[in-house]
């Protein structure tokens, strides 16, 4: 085989290489951030439910009408974004 010829299929081979790692890392960042978005959601159903947490500990302990209040406004407001 000429020299020639050897270096246009290393060329294609690192070509095709290139083109196959550009795919992986495109696939990557996809599925990364497929699970950011999955965790920014899980991370929402954690805080509200902490927020909902701490109102009931405060209305239990003080009986007053504003963190009941609060506590449902948070609860509808989590009702409606993840029961639809």
């Amino acid at each position: 085989m000429m020299i020639k010829k050897k270096l246009k299929i290393i060329v294609y081979l690192c070509a095709i290489l290139v083109a196959i790692s550009s795919i992986a890392v495109i696939y990557s960042f996809r599925h990364m951030e497929r699970k950011l978005e999955e965790r920014r959601d899980i991370h929402s159903v954690v805080r509200g439910i902490f927020d909902l947490n701490i109102l009931s500990a405060e209305y239990l302990l003080y009986h007053e009408k504003r963190p009941l209040e609060q506590w449902n406004h948070r609860q509808e407001g989590l009702d409606q974004k993840y029961l639809g």
